[in-house]
C-alpha cells in the first residue's frame, strides 16, 4: 500500500524517520507480512527472521513493483 501523511502505526523505524525529519508528511510504501497459518507468538522474532526461498522470490517481485512506483512518483514530482 502507498500512503502519505500517516502515523507510524507502531513501526519503530517509521517512528524514527518521523522524529528525525519532524513531519509525517511523506510518501510511504507499506509492505505487509503474515505467517502462512495463525499468529506468531513472538511477533518481533517473526518479522526479523530470514525469508525462505518462496518468500525471497515474492519479495524480489515486490521490490520490482515498488521500484516502478517510486520512479512514477519521482517523474510526477519533477514534471
Amino acid at each position: 500500500r502507498i500512503s502519505k501523511n500517516r502515523g507510524a502505526a507502531g513501526h519503530k523505524g517509521v517512528e524514527s524517520i518521523i522524529k528525525e525529519i519532524g513531519t509525517k508528511n511523506f510518501t510511504r510504501f507499506r509492505i505487509g507480512i503474515s505467517p502462512k497459518i495463525g499468529k506468531p507468538k513472538n511477533v518481533e522474532k517473526y518479522v526479523l527472521q530470514k525469508f525462505d526461498k518462496e518468500e525471497e522470490k515474492i519479495i524480489k517481485e515486490v521490490i520490482q513493483e515498488i521500484t516502478t512506483e517510486i520512479r512514477k512518483k519521482l517523474s510526477q514530482s519533477f514534471s
